[in-house]
């Protein structure tokens, strides 16, 4: 059988297109695949990184730890207000009144040979109260004195103790009342001593008129007088 070149040739471009035509088709899907297997593990790799929390979650995770001195912020300013050093009371006898040494807010007050224990306790009045509530005794301040009282009995302990900073206070108050006083005393006498003078005057004025008006009348006639 005798093949014309021409024929030949024709047949041998189209296998080769055939050829061409296949190994594109298989390397399709190929080039595909490494596309896919890139993208997939990212998106997963992001949607399970955790998010930033909240302030508010990151507050409600965190442990809550008590205050160092178990006390509330109203019993420590009126810690602040605490008048501490030697105090002295009635009958020649003292307090020492202390900040503890470890504990902020607390205090130790010493009477005779007892050593109370004492925080600050919240009062409606003003004053500063400092409480033992384990032996019941109350050590109370008010401005111008102090007192520690066993609230377990109801009575006093010892009374009319007066710190430097009280004894100021007192002498300031007592000076404050004396120059009211004074001042009252002198408005009664001022006001004394104008109703004196004005009757007095008075008095002076009304002779000289009357004694005028006689000696006018003294020559008229009865019916003109």
């Amino acid at each position: 059988m005798i093949h014309h070149p021409i024929a030949v040739a024709v047949c041998c471009l189209a296998a080769s297109a055939l050829s061409f035509q296949a190994q594109a088709t298989s390397a399709k899907p190929a080039a595909k695949a490494p596309a896919k297997a890139s993208t997939k593990p990212a998106a997963k790799a992001v949607a399970r990184s955790p998010g930033k929390p909240s302030a508010t979650t990151a507050r409600a995770l965190a442990p809550q730890l008590p205050s160092p001195s178990g006390l509330n912020e109203a019993q420590m300013a009126m810690a602040g207000q605490v008048l501490t050093g030697q105090v002295d009371c009635e009958f020649k006898q003292t307090v020492m009144v202390e900040p503890h040494a470890s504990k902020a807010g607390h205090f130790r007050v010493k009477y005779n040979s007892a050593v109370y224990q004492m925080v600050p306790e919240e009062t409606s009045t003003g004053a500063v109260r400092l409480i033992d509530a384990k032996a019941g005794v109350v050590w109370l301040q008010i401005p111008v004195k102090s007192m520690m009282m066993n609230s377990k009995v109801g009575r006093r302990m010892v009374d009319a103790c007066s710190h430097p900073t009280q004894r100021l206070a007192e002498a300031e108050a007592r000076a404050a009342q004396a120059a009211l006083a004074a001042s009252a005393m002198a408005s009664p006498a001022i006001t004394q001593s104008v109703d004196k003078q004005i009757p007095a005057t008075a008095a002076t004025g009304a002779a000289p008129a009357a004694s005028a008006s006689v000696n006018a009348d003294a020559g008229n006639p009865p019916l003109l007088r």
